[in-house]
Parts: C-alpha cells; sequence; structure tokens
C-alpha cells in the first residue's frame, strides 16, 4: 500500500527506479 511506497521513498531515489 502506501506504506510500503513511504518506506520504498528514499530507495526508488537512490535506485533511481532501477528495479527494486
Amino acid at each position: 500500500a502506501d506504506d510500503y511506497a513511504t518506506t520504498r521513498y528514499p530507495i526508488i531515489l537512490v535506485h533511481g527506479l532501477t528495479g527494486t
């Protein structure tokens, strides 16, 4: 849910939406 996205938010930025 949104909680998942919020937790992965910083990780996504670091990975640059490379995948997971």
